[in-house]
Protein backbone atom coordinates (compact mmCIF):
# COMPACT_ATOMS: atom_id res chain seq x y z
CA UNK A 1 0.00 0.00 0.00
CA UNK A 2 1.44 3.42 -0.79
CA UNK A 3 2.31 6.03 1.90
CA UNK A 4 -0.03 8.86 1.34
CA UNK A 5 -1.36 11.52 4.11
CA UNK A 6 -3.35 14.17 4.57
CA UNK A 7 -5.14 15.71 1.44
CA UNK A 8 -3.27 13.58 -0.77
CA UNK A 9 -4.86 10.40 1.08
CA UNK A 10 -8.27 12.25 0.93
CA UNK A 11 -8.35 13.26 -2.48
CA UNK A 12 -7.00 9.39 -3.24
CA UNK A 13 -9.63 8.08 -1.39
CA UNK A 14 -12.45 9.86 -2.90
CA UNK A 15 -11.08 9.59 -6.30
CA UNK A 16 -10.87 5.67 -6.18
CA UNK A 17 -14.01 4.30 -4.34
CA UNK A 18 -17.60 4.64 -6.69
CA UNK A 19 -19.82 7.41 -6.11
CA UNK A 20 -22.02 5.09 -4.56
CA UNK A 21 -19.58 4.64 -1.33
CA UNK A 22 -18.51 8.43 -0.81
CA UNK A 23 -21.49 8.82 1.92
CA UNK A 24 -20.68 6.16 3.34
CA UNK A 25 -16.70 7.49 3.49
CA UNK A 26 -18.45 10.65 4.68
CA UNK A 27 -20.18 9.23 7.52
CA UNK A 28 -17.19 7.11 8.90
CA UNK A 29 -14.98 9.61 8.85
CA UNK A 30 -17.47 12.61 10.47
CA UNK A 31 -18.31 10.07 13.32
CA UNK A 32 -14.82 8.96 14.35
CA UNK A 33 -13.86 12.68 13.78
CA UNK A 34 -16.57 13.79 16.36
CA UNK A 35 -15.43 10.86 18.49
CA UNK A 36 -12.29 11.79 18.72
CA UNK A 37 -12.64 15.12 20.13
CA UNK A 38 -13.79 13.47 23.65
CA UNK A 39 -11.24 11.03 23.71
CA UNK A 40 -8.28 14.01 22.36
CA UNK A 41 -6.65 10.93 20.66
CA UNK A 42 -6.67 10.50 16.43
CA UNK A 43 -5.85 6.64 16.68
CA UNK A 44 -9.76 5.89 15.67
CA UNK A 45 -9.25 8.45 12.90
CA UNK A 46 -5.77 6.72 11.70
CA UNK A 47 -7.94 3.25 11.48
CA UNK A 48 -11.11 4.25 9.62
CA UNK A 49 -8.65 6.03 7.32
CA UNK A 50 -6.34 3.36 6.52
CA UNK A 51 -9.46 1.21 5.97
CA UNK A 52 -11.09 3.27 3.75
CA UNK A 53 -7.26 3.98 1.92
CA UNK A 54 -7.26 -0.18 1.40
CA UNK A 55 -11.20 0.01 -0.37
CA UNK A 56 -9.64 2.63 -2.18
CA UNK A 57 -6.41 0.54 -3.30
CA UNK A 58 -8.78 -2.60 -4.43
CA UNK A 59 -10.77 -0.15 -6.54
CA UNK A 60 -7.76 1.26 -7.74
CA UNK A 61 -6.43 -1.83 -8.98
CA UNK A 62 -8.81 -4.05 -10.82
CA UNK A 63 -6.11 -7.13 -10.63
CA UNK A 64 -5.78 -6.73 -6.90
CA UNK A 65 -9.67 -7.06 -7.30
CA UNK A 66 -9.80 -9.72 -8.98
CA UNK A 67 -7.03 -11.39 -6.47
CA UNK A 68 -9.71 -11.06 -3.95
CA UNK A 69 -12.51 -11.60 -5.09
CA UNK A 70 -10.98 -15.49 -6.28
CA UNK A 71 -9.64 -15.42 -2.66
CA UNK A 72 -12.60 -14.94 -1.15
CA UNK A 73 -14.82 -17.57 -3.54
CA UNK A 74 -11.61 -20.08 -2.99
CA UNK A 75 -12.71 -19.66 0.70
CA UNK A 76 -16.28 -19.42 0.75
CA UNK A 77 -16.28 -22.78 -1.43
CA UNK A 78 -14.07 -24.50 0.94
CA UNK A 79 -15.93 -23.60 3.74
CA UNK A 80 -19.23 -25.04 2.25
CA UNK A 81 -17.00 -28.05 1.30
CA UNK A 82 -16.42 -28.85 5.12
CA UNK A 83 -18.41 -31.11 7.12
CA UNK A 84 -20.23 -30.02 10.01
Amino acid sequence: MTERCGRGLLTFILGSIPQSEVVDFVDDLVKVVEGSQSTRTRQEITIVLRDWQATAEIYANPELAQEIDAARRESEQSSLEEPV
